[in-house]
């Protein structure tokens, strides 16, 4: 347009000249460095113009010239004007121009857009930020109040306890008198009946802790026991509600302690009573039959003994663990039960194969052989022992025990194994009897003997054996009854020698023939 030209001839009259001022003052290698740069900021030539190219380039200006007819005309190094030329390129300039102010539009609005979506960007960060400081606000809030409540369900848990440990005892006391089959009727009437509850039940050690809990409680924190112990006294016949409902319960829970332990009693004490007439009628030991030294262990003596003992040791270390009078009496019970029975059935087979010994192989080697028969007597007796009393994480079934005889059926058994025996004396008195029958048969024999030469062989050989029984604390019955038998051998010969030396030596009368020396 008419518009657009006359612009272009303003432009083209404003424009600076082009002479180069570089031949008359020649810039300096910083001045260059710092246009250069300029020039490359402002899009302008990247490299110094010099005349020639000044010559031969033409600007804007000298393109785009208003003639006077209000043309454009262009100017040529030789003064030719082209007016189709100076069109073409004041429309390619144009076009650039479009092109170029699209794209700067173009990217205006692309940073327009990403201004905005990074302030959106930063936005969301500052609300992720603000909602997670609020989110640990809330966090340390919630964890205080866990702790809180942490701490109180503990205290609400442990007022429970102390409020429900009496209703507790209370319901404990009414159920387990169905399950042992114990009827409270009036304040002194207990009808007892068949027991539902097993000792080999699993459920019978849970039953006697209850039970043993509720005596705890009743008997010491109650004071039933003060007002029982009061009431039995008739110091006072008046007692205050709950002293009075405290001795009754606690009345009750003796009751049922004794059914409980009474099941035991019936499963131990009294089958190892009918396990030992079982076998001496089985035997004829009740007709005073003996049974052979060499068929002793294998006989019923042993074998029936050794069947019970499994169960009987589970329920003997399960009241050797309780504390109180009834499981002590009823474990002594037990004991005193055990030792009277087996001594009923070995005290005569004892007695009658050392009398069987004496008469086959005479005093001394009776002595030698009996000493040897007595520990081994006491290895046997008190491995079964161990087998009823001992440790259950020894023993842990049938099988193992029965593993375990054999493994010690040529050899003495630890100090450790014996420990359990060699403890109880009510045992060690049972071993003693047992071992006595050496000592009478050995004492009736040597009071026939005269020679000091029998005797001692007889101190010699004894005290040889007691060394060997010495040597283990299962044997140290036999030892003791060995060193009895010494003793009194030692006695014999020192009789015997003094009777010798009274009659040879202190009454010797010499004769004329005993005088006549050297003939």
């Amino acid at each position: 347009s008419w518009y657009k030209l006359v612009v272009c001839g303003l432009i083209s009259n404003m424009a600076p000249s082009t002479v180069s001022y570089e031949a008359f003052a020649p810039r300096s290698a910083k001045q260059i460095t710092r246009l250069q740069r300029l020039q490359t900021l402002t899009a302008g030539p990247v490299g110094l113009i010099n005349d020639e190219e000044m010559k031969n380039s033409w600007t804007l200006s000298d393109a785009m010239t208003i003639g006077m007819d209000g043309t454009i005309v262009t100017t040529s190094d030789n003064g030719v004007d082209d007016k189709n030329s100076g069109k073409k390129i004041v429309e390619d300039v144009m076009n650039k121009t479009y092109g170029t102010s699209d794209q700067l539009t173009t990217l205006l609005k692309h940073s327009t857009s990403l201004r905005l979506a990074l302030r959106a960007s930063i936005n969301i960060c500052e609300d992720i930020s603000n909602r997670h400081a609020e989110l640990l606000r809330h966090s340390g809030e919630l964890s205080a109040s866990a702790d809180r409540l942490q701490a109180e369900e503990m205290q609400l848990t442990q007022h429970a306890k102390e409020i429900g440990l009496p209703l507790q005892h209370y319901d404990a006391v009414d159920r387990i008198g169905i399950l042992v089959s114990v009827l409270f009727r009036g304040r002194q009437t207990v009808v007892r009946g068949l027991a539902k509850v097993k000792v080999d039940h699993d459920e019978y050690p849970e039953v006697l802790n209850e039970i043993d809990e509720a005596v705890d409680f009743f008997g010491n924190e109650c004071g039933g026991r003060v007002a029982l112990e009061e009431a039995q006294r008739r110091v006072s016949g008046s007692e205050s509600n709950m002293l009075s409902g405290s001795m009754e319960y606690y009345r009750r829970s003796l009751a049922l302690q004794e059914a409980a332990l009474f099941l035991i009693q019936e499963a131990v004490v009294d089958r190892i009573a009918q396990t030992s007439i079982d076998i001496s009628y089985a035997l004829n030991l009740h007709k005073h039959h003996v049974v052979a030294a060499d068929k002793l262990e294998a006989s019923l003596i042993y074998t029936r003994f050794h069947g019970i003992s499994a169960r009987s040791n589970r329920l003997i270390q399960l009241i050797s663990r309780k504390k109180g009078d009834a499981y002590f009496n009823l474990l002594a019970l037990c004991r005193t039960t055990y030792c009277s029975h087996r001594e009923k059935l070995l005290k005569l087979t004892i007695r009658a194969h050392m009398d069987k010994l004496k008469d086959q192989h005479g005093l001394v080697g009776m002595t030698r052989i009996a000493s040897v028969f007595l520990i081994r007597l006491c290895t046997n007796e008190t491995q079964l022992y161990i087998d009823f009393f001992g440790m259950m994480n020894i023993y842990a079934n049938a099988g193992s025990s029965r593993k375990r005889r054999e493994s010690t059926s040529s050899v003495l058994l630890s100090d450790e194994d014996g420990a359990v025996a060699t403890n109880n004396a009510e045992f060690q008195n049972y071993l003693n009897v047992l071992c006595g029958g050496l000592h009478r048969t050995v004492r009736r024999g040597l009071v026939t003997v005269h020679e000091l030469d029998t005797l001692c062989q007889i101190v010699s050989i004894l005290r040889e054996e007691r060394g060997q029984a010495s040597s283990s604390s299962v044997t140290m019955a036999g030892a003791r009854a060995i060193a009895s038998v010494i003793e009194d051998a030692q006695e014999r010969l020192i009789f015997c020698a003094n009777s010798s030396l009274q009659k040879e030596v202190v009454r010797f009368r010499p004769t004329p023939t005993d005088l006549d020396y050297p003939n």
